[in-house]
């Protein structure tokens, strides 16, 4: 399983989308908690991505308009994941990306989402009072009917709207939990450093072996790589070169496991 096409395209697209390009996922726990904020991250991007789809789709009456947006914006919340997992893994980084993630969210939920959810709440009056539906008399009847709610309607409004952005900022933070609960950065890097060692180690075994093939010919009869006093034959070398290429693929496999 671990080397089907399959399961290495997915830990591809796992580690593009966690920003975690360069690090080994280390054994199959971490991995499965790295498929897990993948899969918030996605979640987010595709929900707000709706949103955003949405709110041009109102505004505009064209639905060709409203995938591209839909594409757009699920491609863009997804970088702005990426950036904020890629930022808080660092050292040192304080608080400050995950304040900026969710200052973002925070806007996108109040502007976008809950406005979007909101006409739809008031969807049937709306259509009450407008002549005829466009886009543009759709958000003024909105805006019209705002305007005349009673102290009950306005109050009910206002505890949907700040209800809807309430949730949609619990949802965008589930990535950033999900990384902070699950990923342990000490472990994850503990393992990398130890494997930046490792093929470090390897390439020079590999470089060695190389080298050897590559002189292989030029030996001599004498030569310590036959042992002294030893009498080179044909088959020894090629004993010897059939013995060092499989070392020299036993190195390259063992330096592509850790990659």
């Amino acid at each position: 399983m671990e080397n089907s096409p399959i399961y290495n395209k997915q830990n591809e697209a796992v580690s593009h989308i966690t920003g975690y390009e360069n690090i080994s996922f280390g054994g199959m726990a971490q991995e499965r908690k790295m498929v897990a904020v993948a899969t918030m991250s996605v979640v987010v991007a595709v929900q707000n991505g709706l949103s955003l789809s949405f709110y041009i789709g109102l505004h505009s009456g064209n639905s060709m308009l409203s995938v591209a947006v839909f594409i757009f914006g699920l491609l863009l919340f997804l970088m702005i994941n990426r950036m904020y997992f890629i930022s808080s893994s660092k050292a040192g980084s304080g608080f400050k990306p995950i304040i900026v993630y969710m200052v973002i969210y925070t806007i996108i939920g109040f502007l976008i989402t809950s406005s979007v959810l909101c006409y739809y709440f008031m969807e049937p009056e709306i259509l009450e009072i407008i002549s005829y539906k466009t886009s543009l008399n759709q958000y003024g009847g909105m805006v019209q009917l705002l305007e005349h709610l009673s102290p009950e309607q306005e109050r009910s409004y206002n505890e949907y709207k700040y209800t809807i952005c309430f949730i949609s900022i619990i949802i965008a933070a589930l990535p950033a939990a999900a990384q902070k609960l699950l990923i342990n950065h000490k472990e994850l890097f503990a393992i990398e450093f130890r494997n930046n060692e490792l093929r470090t180690s390897l390439y020079k075994r590999l470089q060695q072996k190389k080298t050897e093939f590559a002189n292989l010919y030029e030996q001599s009869a004498e030569s310590s790589l036959f042992g002294e006093n030893t009498t080179v034959t044909d088959d020894d070398i090629r004993n010897k070169k059939d013995q060092l290429t499989a070392e020299i693929h036993h190195l390259e496999h063992a330096i592509h496991e850790i990659l």
